[in-house]
């Protein structure tokens, strides 16, 4: 048996709690006094497991991302996601430093996101698998990486400052991050936060989506003023209204209300747009309903909005205050379940190519100190399995057998196997980096080399380093290019790859050195894991200087380097002046005497 004290008891409920939150055998573990049984601790861990990796429909699942401009409030709202769907208790603060996806001491510490965070949870009898997103331009490459693998992205907005495109206090990343998605071709909701702020102007949020963005903006829920402030959310789906505070819950609203009359004029202008948008909706809306936009059904609104946004003809928009009124945020879990897509409506063109057989692209690499090196990848095919032998296609060898988790943030939960359109967490992939293609064999490779004409999204190569083979093509999309699939060189290897992950080339770069010639393989070591983990991050030696060069993407990423390198490795580095790269472009041509 393992004793706790009685002051350190709660402490460790809660944490026990906010580990395994849906565990239906948490409370018959725990002593009364405060005594802990191995036996029975295991047991829950396992019954959680077990919940975990239980098979779930492709259809069932939404791989989603929360991006925006840095202090938008994602963490925020991902915290509110957890709470309402029963992940925890207790909701953390940003400011405080206790969320769940902030788990890095320098995110608490700064209040910014810097690693991009999975979690898993279920909604509706869905599951979802979120990820948290940085908002900082220094680390567009997490952003880059992550919106690779998901299926649909929700874009947060300051309802103060709508699309942000020049400010002087922070870096400009909502056009950014919105284009990243673009690439991806992945549909959006929006969701217009911070709305108990006086500076709100919703309207002119929703303008900027639509002029700076480029893409529609259907309203779903609007907020009602009592003078300069919104005092409630109203749903134009389900008719309800929501108080702006932080105990607020969702009622009906009256038909007679002043409310009601808003929530008329709001349910006409959202059915009219979409009647432009859907022919099938006009038809429905004119023929069985005869325009009165009150009396169409919900179902028949969320199906409509689905098929828009699907073809991204249009983006479905909300909003709220996730700080002030937690309850605003059960919108963007309604809408995430509703309106972005399921894998098996995704991806079809590599599900043709591997019809059951496994393929999964390994999207992030950390380095544990428990579980070692790990690699988070994405099952685009087939079912990936507990101590599995697998072959790296990308670096031509085998891996393995590899150990299978799902994330719960910094926590990672074993299980027996992850089906396709899931995202897990794999450790004994020792040779695989960012952007590498796994296949269940070297068999596999060999049979799927990819002759047949199948129609892809991407016709260009990917970034990648000097070792990494070049691509011909990306499986993961559903619209047509300009050409088949086919190896096109014979510098090209031939087994079958899907697109890695673009980057962009560094900014800043600088000397660095270890603190003394003793630390120098522990220094060289740190450089390499950091390396991997970040591709956007690149180490040199200069034989010139006769120096390591290290490379970031900007004074804050080089800050956090230097940092990491000291918490997690030991080492109190020498970094040089610090310089940056200069493109000058002849903007008018010159005429000489």
């Amino acid at each position: 048996m393992l004793a706790c004290s009685a002051r350190d008891f709660s402490a460790l409920r809660d944490s026990l709690q906010l580990i395994l939150p849906n565990s239906k055998t948490f409370g018959s573990f725990i002593h009364s006094e405060g005594v802990l049984l191995r036996h029975k601790i295991q047991s829950v861990v396992l019954f959680q497991s077990e919940e975990v990796s239980t098979k779930i429909l492709p259809n069932r699942i939404r791989n989603v991302g929360i991006v925006a401009h840095i202090d938008a409030g994602k963490t925020t709202i991902t915290e509110r996601m957890l709470y309402l769907a029963g992940v925890i208790k207790h909701m953390g603060d940003v400011d405080t430093g206790n969320t769940v996806t902030d788990f890095l001491d320098l995110e608490r510490e700064r209040g910014i996101t810097i690693q991009s965070a999975a979690i898993t949870f279920n909604w509706k009898k869905h599951r979802i698998n979120l990820v948290d997103t940085p908002g900082h331009v220094d680390f567009s490459i997490e952003v880059e990486r992550c919106t690779r693998i998901l299926d649909g992205i929700i874009t947060v907005l300051d309802g103060s400052a709508g699309v942000q495109v020049r400010e002087i206090k922070f870096q400009a990343q909502t056009i950014t991050v919105w284009r990243q998605a673009a690439k991806f071709r992945l549909p959006s909701l929006f969701f217009i936060n911070k709305l108990d702020r006086k500076v709100v102007d919703f309207q002119k949020s929703v303008d900027s989506v639509e002029q700076k963005l480029g893409i529609r903006a259907l309203v779903v829920s609007f907020p009602f003023y009592n003078g300069e402030v919104s005092s409630f959310v109203v749903d134009a789906l389900s008719k309800t209204y929501l108080p702006i505070r932080f105990d607020g819950q969702w009622s009906n609203i009256e038909s007679k209300s002043h409310i009601g009359e808003v929530l008329n004029a709001s349910r006409e202008s959202l059915c009219c747009n979409l009647a432009d948008l859907d022919p099938g909706f006009m038809s429905t809306f004119l023929e069985q309903y005869n325009g009165d936009a009150l009396s169409v059904p919900a179902p028949i609104i969320i199906k409509a909005l689905r098929r828009l946004t699907l073809s991204n003809s249009a983006t479905v928009l909300s909003c709220g205050s996730a700080l002030r009124c937690p309850a605003s945020v059960q919108t963007v879990l309604d809408h995430t379940v509703y309106f972005l897509p399921s894998p098996d409506e995704r991806n079809s063109a590599v599900k043709n190519l591997f019809q059951n057989e496994l393929c999964i692209l390994v999207f992030k690499i950390v380095h544990d100190k428990r579980k070692g090196k790990l690699s988070f990848v994405r099952v685009y095919s087939g079912e990936l399995k507990n101590n599995s032998l697998l072959y790296n296609s990308t670096r031509r060898t085998i891996e393995g057998p590899i150990k299978l988790f799902i994330a719960h943030s910094s926590e990672f939960l074993p299980i027996s196997c992850v089906n396709e359109g899931n995202i897990a967490v794999v450790s004994g992939l020792s040779c695989a980096v960012t952007g590498d293609t796994i296949l269940s064999s070297e068999a596999a490779a060999c049979h799927y080399h990819p002759q047949e004409s199948l129609h892809i999204k991407h016709s260009e190569d990917g970034i990648l380093d000097n070792n990494h083979p070049k691509l011909t093509s990306d499986y993961t999309n559903d619209f047509p290019s300009d050409y088949r699939i086919g190896v096109n060189s014979s510098n090209y290897l031939d087994n079958p790859l899907l697109k890695g992950v673009d980057n962009s080339e560094p900014v800043y770069f600088c000397c660095i050195e270890p603190p003394s010639s003793k630390s120098s393989h522990d220094f060289e070591k740190a450089l390499k894991e950091l390396a991997v983990e970040d591709p956007s991050l690149r180490i040199r030696f200069d034989s010139e200087l006769g120096q390591t060069v290290i490379e970031t993407m900007g004074e804050l990423h080089l800050d956090i380097v230097k940092s990491r390198l000291n918490r997690d490795y030991g080492l109190e580095v020498f970094v040089g002046p610090l310089q940056f790269e200069i493109m000058v472009l002849l903007l008018a041509r010159v005429i000489t005497q």
